[in-house]
């Protein structure tokens, strides 16, 4: 028998809690970046997304206020177009990373991907995610950009869901490809990054 959702919400609830209690035990403030991604990665060996539709666990390590904080994404993997995706961001505090904040569920339905900004706030960590709903008939794609401070993340950039679209980021921003049912039929969005969120330049 398949597990109700209620059951899923419940075991999706557990084990970001126990990853949690992981992150806060096994990283140091001083650790590696590179070993604290790969480490995430070998605890979540088992929920490898398909690489069509999410990424492999991502961990950054950055000052934010004169503290240390992490960030992190990855997927759970929980059978087919039921993956749940989270971005979590812990804080330093004396001996530990404790969770301070999370980006929520926008992503609830959707896959998920990420790829870090430059951020034009030297004290704010910026991250772009995208991803496709889950059972929609298409490529629905959904694009937020999430700043985290140490202490909580804003959603920076929440636009409307658009069809078969595409990113590529570049050092000052990023830029979209998508389609639309009318001419031009492809449009080519370029974004530069700014303290009150990316501006499109064209």
């Amino acid at each position: 028998m398949w597990p109700s959702d209620a059951d899923l919400v419940k075991v999706t609830g557990r084990v970001h809690a126990e990853l949690d209690d992981y992150v806060a035990t096994a990283f140091k403030a001083t650790d590696d970046p590179n070993a604290i991604q790969a480490r995430l990665r070998n605890v979540l060996a088992d929920h490898r997304p398909n690489p069509e539709y999410g990424d492999l666990p991502l961990a950054r390590v950055a000052k934010l206020g004169g503290i240390q904080s992490l960030i992190v994404a990855y997927t759970l993997v929980r059978g087919p177009h039921d993956d749940i995706a989270t971005i979590r961001g812990y804080r330093w505090n004396l001996d530990r990373f404790e969770l301070a904040s999370t980006t929520g569920d926008e992503f609830l339905g959707y896959d998920m991907f990420e790829s870090i900004l430059r951020s034009p706030n030297s004290n704010e960590f910026w991250l772009i995610a995208w991803g496709q709903a889950h059972t929609f008939n298409g490529k629905k794609v959904r694009f937020r950009i999430y700043s985290f401070d140490g202490n909580a993340f804003r959603t920076v950039w929440s636009p409307e869901d658009v069809f078969n679209a595409s990113l590529h980021v570049t050092d000052s921003g990023f830029v979209i490809d998508s389609e639309v049912p009318h001419s031009p039929y492809e449009i080519h969005d370029n974004y530069l990054l700014s303290l009150n969120g990316p501006v499109k330049t064209n």
